[in-house]
């Protein structure tokens, strides 16, 4: 019995874990519906270029986009400089939902371009091309 409640407090706390450690990261994103009818979205993405982020390095620019909404644009925050650029980029956007009946749920996606060790940091030029692709890697989720 002892060593099925040392095994649970070690799960247990390794959960607890790991969730503060995916939270205290710097590069992230979310939406937020408008209350109490959700006529609009407002889409946030954030990145640290500085902060080597386990999920694919030193995150040169963030992004965020909405699908089955009235503007599906993508918008970005600025590009760091280099990989100890310790500024905090942003980018926020209110979006109108489509309104009405018989409509796909809203959809939000958001991602970063990432350096890998930042030991070579794209040129504004490779930068500019990564922000013309049509579909960028991201994390989506149903806008909330």
């Amino acid at each position: 019995m002892k060593k099925k409640i040392l095994l649970f407090s070690v799960l247990l706390f390794s959960l607890l874990v790991s969730v503060k450690v995916l939270a205290s990261t710097p590069n992230w994103g979310k939406s937020t519906e408008s209350k109490p009818i959700g006529l609009f979205f407002t889409g946030y993405v954030q990145c640290q270029p500085s902060y080597y982020d386990s999920r694919g390095g030193h995150a040169v620019f963030g992004w965020f986009q909405y699908t089955n909404t009235a503007d599906d644009s993508r918008y970005y925050t600025e590009a760091g400089i280099n990989k100890y650029d310790s500024n905090i980029y942003t980018k926020s956007k209110v979006i109108r939902d489509i309104w009405g009946f018989g409509h796909e749920k809203a959809e939000f996606d958001y991602g970063f371009f990432w350096a890998g060790n930042g030991d070579n940091w794209p040129t504004p030029a490779r930068i500019k091309e990564e922000l013309n692709k049509d579909k960028l890697k991201g994390y989506s989720m149903l806008a909330e």
